[in-house]
C-alpha cells in the first residue's frame, strides 16, 4: 500500500468514526463559519501536538481532513436540497 493509499484510508476511517458519532443530520446544522471554527480549533490542537507526539499530530491531521470531508459533504447535501426545493417550486 502506498503512503497516499494509507493516508486516504486513515481519512476515510476517521470520517466513518465521526459519522457514527455525530451523524449526517448533525453535520447539516453547521454554518460555514462553524465549520471553519471547528477546523481552526482542530488545527490548533494538532499544532500543539506536532512538537511532542507524532501519533497525536497525525491523528489530529486525520481529524482535520475528515472534518474537511464532512464540511464538503454537508455543503453538497445542502445544495442538493436547495435544487430539489427549487424544482418543487417550479
Amino acid at each position: 500500500m502506498t503512503n497516499e493509499e494509507r493516508a486516504i484510508r486513515t481519512l476515510t476511517m476517521e470520517r466513518d468514526r465521526q459519522r457514527r458519532r455525530w451523524g449526517d443530520e448533525h453535520d447539516a446544522t453547521h454554518s460555514h463559519d462553524e465549520w471553519l471554527w471547528l477546523l481552526r480549533t482542530y488545527t490548533a490542537k494538532a499544532r500543539g501536538h506536532g512538537a511532542t507526539d507524532d501519533y497525536a499530530y497525525r491523528s489530529g491531521l486525520a481529524k482535520i481532513g475528515a472534518l474537511v470531508l464532512a464540511a464538503i459533504e454537508a455543503d453538497l447535501a445542502a445544495e442538493a436540497r436547495t435544487q430539489a426545493e427549487d424544482k418543487v417550486d417550479e
